[in-house]
This record gives structure tokens, sequence and C-alpha cells, in this order.
């Protein structure tokens, strides 16, 4: 069964610095977010490196240490590897037995540029190794400006799935800035039973407007204290999204 069903809530994991001199202290915090989204009954966790600057091997291979070590929360796991770098993401997702990827910048021509062909990581998901690893990409990305002004969301999700993607991710312009609800009511009619996921913007307050054309959601944000991205989870936050949330499963 696809994970992203009935409403499922993925909670963000913004990891701190990478270097691994500061790893145990980023796991640490990260082990304490990911706690509290357990004990919310969050349904399943992202990974993604926030604030880091480090070479890049060693960025890999200290995310899929944290990664491995946070399996002992019990929930599924999920990976985006910033910036767009989809294999780094696969690899992760292997090498932490996790449920599905995130990622970026797909099927969209987007400034700032990302360099990606679709084609590539469609043949790359067909390895043995990725085959249970869902994928689940961004349109018309926040943060990022379309080139194609013309491009539709409708017309992005059709060429995600035409690419093998297991659903969509629908995001606001910018973090913490929820979708058009019009847009997303329009994606709902035409895209069936095929999957689209919030990938911002979702609050306890508009959860049920949201969600109403949704399977789930990807949260981070609002479920962090004061509603800011750098600070830890706030277990209250989060048991309020997911009361709401558990009405309309």
């Amino acid at each position: 069964m696809p994970l992203f069903e009935n409403k499922h809530i993925s909670g963000m994991i913004h990891l701190g610095s990478l270097d691994s001199k500061n790893l145990e202290n980023t796991f640490q915090l990260a082990l304490n977010d990911a706690q509290n989204l357990a004990a919310a009954r969050v349904d399943s966790l992202l990974l993604e490196n926030w604030n880091d600057n480090i070479n890049i091997n060693d960025r890999h291979a200290n995310m899929m240490e944290i990664g491995k070590r946070l399996k002992m929360v019990g929930l599924p796991l999920g990976v985006n590897v910033l910036p767009n770098e989809w294999r780094a993401a696969f690899q992760a997702a292997e090498a932490v037995s996790a449920r599905f990827v995130e990622l970026d910048v797909f099927v969209d021509e987007v400034y700032p540029p990302e360099k990606l062909e679709p084609e590539d990581i469609q043949a790359y998901r067909k390895r043995a190794e990725c085959r249970d690893i869902e994928f689940y990409p961004m349109i018309h990305p926040k943060h990022r400006t379309m080139v194609d002004r013309t491009k539709t969301m409708l017309m992005s999700a059709r060429q995600a799935k035409k690419y093998g993607a297991d659903g969509v991710v629908v995001t606001g312009t910018l973090t913490g800035i929820g979708p058009d609800t019009q847009k997303l009511a329009k994606l709902r009619k035409n895209l069936g039973d095929y999957h689209i996921v919030i990938g911002s913007g979702l609050t306890a307050e508009n959860a049920a407007d949201l969600l109403k054309y949704a399977d789930g959601a990807i949260v981070g944000t609002y479920l962090k204290k004061d509603g800011v991205t750098d600070n830890p989870v706030d277990y209250d936050r989060a048991v309020r999204l997911m009361k709401e949330v558990m009405k309309m499963r």
C-alpha cells in the first residue's frame, strides 16, 4: 500500500550541522524532535539536511548515520537531500530502508536552475534496491520561479506521473505558505486517485480545507515552536494538528 494514503502526515526532521564533530549533538536534537512527533501520532518522518555547508561525502555519510539511528523511533522514514541531490537521496533511502524520497525539482524548468533529466531518475528507480522506495517530487516548487509561465500544475503532475513518480508534492510559494485550494481542487478532479501531497503551509486551522483535496502532507514549520523552522518540534502543536487530521480519517 502506498505510504501517502488516508491523510498521512510526515513530520520534517530538519537536520542541523552534519559535520562529524557536531554529529552527536545533531542526532540528539533530531531524536528529540522525532520522539515528540511520534508521541503526537505523526505517521512518518522526513529527514532533510537543513543547515550544513560541509563536504558532500561527509554530508551524505552522516545523514545516513543519523537515519539509521532514528529507526529506533519506530516510524517510517523519508529522505530529501538538498540541493536537489536525487541520487544521494535514493542511496541514503536504500541505506536506511526508507519508505520514500522527496525531491524539490523534477519535471519543471525553474529559476534558480537545477540540472536534472527525469529519465535518469526513472531508470535509476528500476534498480532492485529502489523498487520499494516511493518517490514524491514537488511540482511548481516553492522558492523557485517557473521558466515556462504557461505550464500548469496539472501539466506538471501528468508529466511527473509519466516519469514514474508515485505522487506529487504541491506547495505554496514559500516555506510555511500553503498551496492555492482552487489549484488543489483542479488537480484532484483531474488526477483521480493519483497521490497528491501538501508540501507547505498545512496547519491545524487549515487542515480540513487543504486535506479535502490531498492524500497527505509533509509538515515542518507549523510543528516547530512558535512556527519557526529552526526551532525544536512543539509537541502541543503536533497534537493539535493530528487531532484535526484524525477527524478526516
